[in-house]
């Protein structure tokens, strides 16, 4: 295996390596610098070139969360990043909605100025839209997926998805 450091670039690995590929696969990055680096172990495919998809992942799902002044986690990311494969390359982007549960947080990230800004469902969808067409994806879409608390109750559209796909 080459210099993997994150079980998302070692599961990317095996599934693009010939001997152990896996056609059908995701794996959850760490975040954006992550996500970069599972892209580049994947080959050239088609129109999937890893410099355009980390160019256009950086310019449109570069999202640094900001909770508050002087909060440790600020700079995560605020969305989740998953890369893997449907027989070709694709990726998910997911952020999760707080505020869909009745809270006040709001999804609010720090832009390239250092301003807080927060990330409308508009804006996500906007923001993904663009990322595909400069990633030259094949099918680019964006839809709401559910989630489950922990007492059971289903929280419809609490998730904001996009699934780009290269074939």
């Amino acid at each position: 295996m080459k210099n993997t450091k994150s079980s998302a670039q070692l599961i990317t690995e095996i599934g693009y390596t010939e001997e152990t590929r896996n056609l059908h696969f995701l794996s959850k990055t760490e975040g954006l610098e992550d996500a970069k680096k599972c892209v580049e172990i994947i080959d050239q495919y088609n129109d999937f070139d890893q410099k355009l998809v980390n160019q256009a992942l950086e310019e449109y799902a570069n999202y640094p969360r900001y909770y508050g002044p002087d909060n440790r986690n600020n700079g995560q990311s605020l969305v989740e990043i998953h890369v893997g494969r449907e027989s070709s390359p694709c990726i998910y982007i997911k952020l999760f909605r707080y505020y869909v549960f009745g809270g006040k947080t709001k999804d609010i990230y720090e832009d390239k100025k250092g301003n807080n800004v927060e990330l409308t469902a508009e804006d996500f969808e906007k923001n993904m839209k663009l990322l595909g067409q400069l990633a030259k994806a094949d099918e680019c879409m964006v839809y709401t997926e559910a989630y489950q608390d922990l007492k059971g109750e289903v929280q419809l559209g609490a998730y904001l998805v996009c699934r780009m796909w290269w074939d």
